[in-house]
């Protein structure tokens, strides 16, 4: 049978207390200990105790907690500043690039749009003159005046052919393209793709060569000017482009159509027959413009790693050689005497004969020559070396 357990707290404190039976004729108290306090008085004095030490300890763990939170609020708030801090520069940075593309675009388009409505305006100054032609030769046939006709046919006829010379002259579309794109063709760090700039720089090209593939071969800022370097990287070279550039304004290039083929004897040079071309892309003209060379005597001369090309005066000076006899010659590793420590000491000259016109460059020598650069000798900024096929 189950017992009953009584609802009162005082009177469950009196069931677990033991008192043992009181003597005949004695009547039972509350039993008593040390101090003269009750065994309850004890235990509620330890459980006060107890309590307070766990208050206590409860306490010491909110603060250290509280600490904690603070602690970790103060740094998620500042990696939300630091984080709202790089949006808003990655914000002001795409706008400034979309702004620059923007400007870019504008004055590309600007540029086009004026020489649209100048070749329209040719061609129509072209067709009026015509007309203007065909009435007065109309008008001279009538009153039989054949010399006048003839004078008048001479002199439209040289009109037309003025007005086709300077439509001729004007640059073409792909030429355009390449005006706007070489500012970062052979530039120290620009990536080079043929998705980019590298694209408009081959469609003009093909103009006057066959280029299928270009790949990059040589790059100095990359790769470094040493001519170890250079020669590790462009051995056997069957077809080559180079590209010069020269301060952020002059740039030019050479396609050599034939290898890069070095001594045997290291301390020797080689020198091989090849069909070179030359081509102003920015700087000494003002649209992309080739060079017209005689196909006499044209080659390129590579030293061995321990050698150097001799010029004409049989004293060492440069490197690699690339030369259309007594027309043209560039040289890299360029020092008198020579040969440079590495190859951005460059030297360029073009016979004057064969400068077409249109040429702003500097004259230099004392045969008041031409060159594609700022200067006969200069310094490249970078040099690219690309394998065409």
């Amino acid at each position: 049978m189950r017992e009953e357990v009584a609802a009162d707290p005082d009177e469950a404190r009196r069931l677990c207390t033991y008192r043992p039976p009181a003597a005949p004729g004695v009547t039972a108290g509350p039993p008593q200990l040390g101090g003269g306090r009750s065994g309850i008085e004890v235990l509620q004095l330890a459980f006060e105790k107890h309590k307070e030490q766990t208050d206590k300890e409860v306490r010491s763990m909110k603060e250290r907690y509280d600490k904690e939170m603070n602690s970790m609020r103060a740094l998620l708030e500042q990696q939300q500043e630091e984080m709202r801090s790089m949006r808003e520069r990655h914000a002001k940075m795409a706008q400034v690039t979309r702004q620059e593309s923007a400007e870019r675009e504008a004055r590309l388009r600007s540029w086009l749009e004026r020489e649209v409505a100048a070749r329209q305006a040719l061609a129509q100054e072209v067709q009026e003159q015509r007309e203007y032609l065909v009435e007065e030769v109309s008008i001279d046939v009538r009153t039989e005046f054949s010399d006048q006709i003839k004078d008048m046919k001479q002199q439209m006829s040289q009109k037309i052919e003025s007005f086709s010379a300077k439509i001729d002259s004007s640059p073409s579309h792909a030429g355009v393209e390449l005006m706007a794109a070489s500012h970062y063709i052979c530039t120290a760090g620009q990536q080079s793709s043929l998705f980019g700039s590298y694209r408009a720089l081959r469609d003009w090209l093909r103009r006057y060569t066959y280029i299928n593939t270009m790949k990059l071969l040589y790059k100095s800022s990359r790769d470094g000017f040493k001519y170890a370097t250079f020669f590790d990287k462009t051995l056997g070279a069957r077809r080559s482009l180079f590209l010069i550039r020269d301060g952020p304004a002059h740039l030019f290039g050479l396609t050599v159509d034939g290898p890069l083929t070095p001594p045997l004897n290291p301390t020797r040079s080689k020198h091989t027959p090849c069909a070179i071309s030359l081509y102003s892309i920015s700087g000494a003209y003002d649209a992309p413009t080739k060079i017209p060379l005689p196909v006499e005597g044209q080659k390129v001369a590579v030293a061995g790693r321990e050698g150097a090309l001799t010029g004409s005066d049989g004293q060492p000076h440069g490197k690699v050689c690339i030369t259309g006899r007594n027309e043209a010659a560039l040289w890299l590793g360029y020092a008198d005497p020579g040969p440079a420590a590495d190859l951005r000491t460059c030297h360029m000259w073009v016979n004057k004969a064969h400068l077409p016109a249109g040429y702003r460059g500097a004259l230099v020598g004392t045969k008041n020559n031409g060159t594609l650069a700022t200067d006969k000798n200069f310094t490249a900024t970078e040099i690219e070396v690309w394998a065409l096929t």
